[in-house]
């Protein structure tokens, strides 16, 4: 079971945590080829907001 009702996986017992992992990126690099990123071959991030200058 996760969090998440819509997503349903299959115990894994001691290992449950590794797969829900294992399920969750599989996820995002499904939805990542959906959406055309490689999430294997990062690039670099875009900066967002302005710099802190303290």
């Amino acid at each position: 079971p996760t969090p998440f009702p819509t997503v349903r996986i299959p115990d894994g017992g001691d290992l449950s945590g590794f797969v829900q992992m294992a399920a969750g990126w599989n996820l995002l690099v499904e939805t990542g080829l959906v959406l055309g990123i490689n999430l294997d071959k990062p690039e670099r991030a875009r900066k967002v907001g302005n710099e802190f200058v303290g």
